[in-house]
């Protein structure tokens, strides 16, 4: 990056910010955060067979239970 790019950047950081630009920015970077973190659920969830019960990031035979909190599969019966 040269001087005059930086220089140009670093001024218009300095410079004062009306309301609206403020709370615009915070309501993107609020938003962009909420965006981040449902695709970060979407994809530690696993994609299962038919016959499978999603659990986190396993799947659990058709026999076998979910235990969310532990995210593992514990066979019917013994939770």
């Amino acid at each position: 990056m040269d001087s005059q790019r930086f220089d140009s950047i670093t001024k218009s950081l300095a410079a004062p910010n009306s309301r609206r630009r403020i709370v615009k920015g915070a309501a993107v970077a609020g938003l962009g955060s909420l965006l981040t973190l449902m695709g970060r659920q979407t994809s530690e969830a696993a994609t299962c067979p038919p016959n499978r019960q999603g659990c986190g990031p396993i799947c659990c035979p058709r026999n076998h239970v979910c235990i969310p909190r532990e995210q593992r599969c514990s066979p019917r019966g013994q939770v």
